[in-house]
C-alpha cells in the first residue's frame, strides 16, 4: 500500500471517527435533571428547592406545547436508569397528560417521613408562555404531599 493510499484511508478512519463521535453528542441524556441521592425534605426545604431550578430553557415555549414537552421529558427520564423510569411511570400515573407542566427537574427523597418523588415543573397559562414553575411533591402511592407554584 502506498504512502497516499494509506493516508487517504487514515483520513477517512479519522473522518468517520469524528461524525460518530458528533452524532452521539447529539444523542446525550436530554430532559428533565434526575437526582437520587437521599435528601430529606420538608416544606421550607422543597420550596428552596424549586427557587433553585433554572427553567429558563422552556420560559418562550407557548404552553400549548407542554403535553409534546412532557411526553418527551418523561421518555428522557426513563432512560436516566430504573429508579428514574419508576419516577417517570408514576408522574404519568397521577397526572393527567394534558396538564400544562413540564417536568425539568425531578428528584427520589423522602418527605416529611415518607418515601416520595418531588417534581419541579417549567408552567405557565393556558394561552402563556412556559414562564413560571410548579413544586409537586408526590408520594410512592400517587398522593400529592405538597405543592407550590411562583
Amino acid at each position: 500500500m502506498s504512502k497516499q493510499s494509506r493516508f487517504v484511508r487514515c483520513l477517512a478512519l479519522t473522518a468517520t471517527a469524528l461524525i460518530i463521535a458528533l452524532a452521539m453528542t447529539g444523542c446525550g441524556v436530554d430532559g428533565p435533571t434526575w437526582a437520587d441521592k437521599g435528601a430529606v425534605y420538608d416544606n421550607d426545604s422543597a420550596l428552596e428547592v424549586q427557587s433553585g431550578v433554572d427553567t429558563s430553557a422552556l420560559a418562550e415555549k407557548p404552553t400549548a406545547d407542554s403535553a409534546k414537552l412532557r411526553h418527551q421529558a418523561l421518555a428522557a427520564l426513563r432512560r436516566q436508569g430504573e429508579s428514574a423510569s419508576a419516577a417517570a411511570d408514576l408522574l404519568t400515573k397521577t397526572f393527567p397528560s394534558d396538564i400544562n407542566g413540564v417536568p425539568v427537574y425531578v428528584e427520589r427523597c423522602t418527605f416529611s417521613g415518607a418515601p416520595a418523588v418531588l417534581v419541579v415543573e417549567a408552567t405557565g397559562p393556558k394561552d402563556g408562555k412556559l414562564s413560571s414553575t410548579r413544586l409537586w411533591v408526590v408520594s410512592d402511592t400517587g398522593e400529592i404531599l405538597f405543592a407550590g407554584s411562583r
